[in-house]
């Protein structure tokens, strides 16, 4: 759909997109060339998960280990880039799983507050969970759980 407004926009208005600069066969075929580990690691992957050879949680690790070797067959990891992709993988690990225990907390948080039920039971005890319980939730989270 993209590319079919880009078609229609530079069919109209040309000057929207202006040819680029001209390439010799020779310098195409060599930006092919070069083009062709990221399309193998695709093709790898993506064919991996569709033929069923693995599943896709095992198309990643499959997918960096052949991006890993691409590296190392041309000559560009060294130890610097390899520190360098490590920490910002591990920074990008560590966020996901604060989100994913902050929602743990928060999940802990809802199932702990007093309930609605714990009032009508004649506890009479009127707190947090009544407010959440009523719609008064900031989240959201503890409405979608069901707690009562």
């Amino acid at each position: 759909m993209f590319l079919v407004a880009i078609a229609v926009v530079t069919f109209f208005w040309p000057e929207e997109g202006p040819r680029g600069p001209k390439f010799t066969t020779k310098e195409k075929l060599a930006s092919l060339m070069r083009a062709t580990g990221i399309g193998g690691i695709v093709l790898i992957t993506i064919g991996g998960i569709y033929t069923g050879l693995f599943t896709p949680v095992e198309a990643a690790g499959v997918g960096a280990f052949f991006a890993l070797f691409m590296l190392i067959i041309r000559r560009k990891c060294t130890l610097p880039t390899l520190y360098d992709v490590s920490a910002e993988t591990l920074k990008t690990t560590g966020m996901a799983f604060f989100i994913l225990i902050g929602g743990q907390c928060v999940r802990a948080l809802c199932l702990a507050l007093p309930s609605a039920r714990h009032h009508r039971r004649g506890h009479g005890r009127v707190g947090a969970g009544h407010l959440w319980h009523a719609g008064a939730d900031p989240t959201g989270l503890c409405h979608s759980w069901n707690v009562h």
